[in-house]
């Protein structure tokens, strides 16, 4: 933040949830709030001190995607539902968008068949905000817009800041990736975490057009040499 707090997500490994929650310190190390709100990875803070992050929920029963008949294929029926909370500076929920129905209502129900884990079908693991700028390469979008990425159906999309609609999408050029990041020119940089060729590490970094669809990979492209492999088949 401008008066150099920290927002900090929180998450556990090998726990159920992994996702903790949110808390805000001041520059002093002091925790100003809380909130064990199951927040999780990657968030956003616009110049106005709202921030923007992941967070899960875990309703029961749950064996269908939507109201199609695919089915989830989660032993527990309890999977995983990212959204997005959007809050203000003092910690409280300003909206609140659901991810899946977002893309469920664009109609991508595609890409919840055959996933490789039911019970995690979205995996939203990063958000970034559309700028002035940014808008500026990418006609039909706003500041304020969201970036997100879901690790499950390798896509990277642009979302409505306010409603939470689609409005651009790129799927299947990267494999599992984490955090894109956008350029000056509205491209996006994005740690494709399964993309990459095998013999380099089968991790890359990899240059996303979100106009074209078209991507082009950064590193390493196999030049380089006598370096150690590139691989991080998790997070970023």
């Amino acid at each position: 933040g401008k008066d150099g707090s920290l927002v900090v997500t929180f998450q556990g490994r090998d726990t159920f949830p992994f996702a903790i929650g949110i808390a805000k310190f001041d520059s002093t190390g002091r925790i100003i709030w809380k909130r064990f709100d199951h927040s999780h990875h990657w968030p956003a803070l616009d110049d106005k001190g709202r921030i923007y992050t992941p967070y899960a929920t875990f309703p029961k029963g749950v064996k269908y995607v939507g109201r199609t008949p695919i089915e989830l294929r989660c032993a527990t029926e309890q999977p995983l539902t990212d959204g997005i909370h959007v809050l203000s500076p003092d910690g409280k929920v300003l909206r609140d968008i659901p991810v899946m129905q977002s893309f469920l209502r664009a109609g991508y129900v595609g890409w919840f068949y055959g996933l490789r884990d039911g019970c995690d079908p979205t995996h939203l693991n990063s958000i970034a905000l559309v700028t002035n700028e940014i808008a500026k390469h990418l006609p039909g979008t706003k500041a304020g817009d969201l970036l997100v990425s879901l690790r499950e159906p390798s896509a990277i999309a642009i979302l409505d800041g306010i409603t939470g609609d689609v409005k651009r999408v790129v799927s299947g050029k990267t494999a599992a990736q984490h955090n894109p990041q956008f350029m000056p020119d509205g491209t996006v940089l994005v740690f494709d975490n399964l993309g990459g060729e095998r013999g380099l590490g089968g991790s890359r970094v990899v240059r996303i057009n979100l106009v074209t669809g078209e991507s082009e990979t950064i590193f390493p492209r196999g030049r380089e040499t006598g370096l150690l492999s590139f691989s991080s088949p998790i997070a970023g």
